[in-house]
């Protein structure tokens, strides 16, 4: 087990610097918009998610309005934006890690 967690220590570390070092391909800046816009999409599903969603974006001062500037920011978002972002939050020193088990 413990080879294990040193295992995917080492792949998380190798990845983040990937993120940070490497622009990601177009198929794969494909998937991250599709999965952001999914989740989005997710949060306009059904009349409970959508007033959880509306309660949210009053209590920021916003209005339904900014889905549609939100749906696009994500449509705009580049593989440097992504790397950029990666390079400043995506640090290692940032993470805790917690081991279970």
């Amino acid at each position: 087990a413990k080879s294990n967690v040193s295992k995917t220590t080492r792949i998380l570390k190798e990845e983040l610097a990937k993120l940070q070092n490497e622009m990601i391909s177009p198929q794969e800046l494909i998937t991250v918009k599709n999965y952001l816009m999914g989740q989005l999409m997710n949060n306009l599903d059904g009349a409970i998610n959508i007033s959880d969603l509306l309660r949210s974006l009053l209590c920021e001062g916003q209005d339904f309005c900014y889905i549609k500037k939100l749906i696009n920011v994500i449509r705009g978002i580049t593989a440097s934006d992504l790397q950029r972002v990666a390079g400043k939050y995506a640090l290692w020193q940032n993470f805790t890690q917690v081991r279970v088990g």
